[in-house]
């Protein structure tokens, strides 16, 4: 198994190094900006839940996905705001949503134009 050992940072920054098929874990039930992760690829889909006690959480794809929803919403979004859409998205197995960060029901439905931009539309 190929494992690699990056701080969150690190990690972050070379995202698009990573295939859909790393899986990142974590010490904790989240991770935290000073923290280490651990990047095993999972070309066999046959990964344990832990690796010298971090717990899988996501896989590479996940994560991108997660910083792509954030970058539509907030321009240049910085390690912490990262840090909690990756939080909040391993928490509730949804994206964060800056606009409604309570994340309470508003009516109509959000459509995510091009470019990061998005529009309401009210139904």
């Amino acid at each position: 198994m190929k494992c690699e050992i990056l701080s969150v940072k690190e990690f972050l920054d070379r995202i698009l190094e990573f295939s859909g098929d790393y899986v990142m874990y974590s010490e904790k039930n989240k991770i935290e900006r000073d923290n280490s992760l651990i990047l095993a690829l999972n070309n066999e889909y046959n990964l344990p839940d832990t690796i010298l006690s971090f717990k899988r959480q996501l896989s590479c794809g996940d994560v991108e996905g997660i910083m792509d929803n954030l970058s539509s919403q907030i321009y240049s979004p910085t390690l912490d705001d990262y840090v909690e859409a990756i939080n909040y998205y391993i928490e509730n197995d949804a994206f964060i949503d800056k606009e409604n960060p309570d994340n309470k029901p508003q009516g109509g439905y959000k459509i995510w134009g091009m470019a990061g931009t998005s529009n309401k539309l009210d139904i």
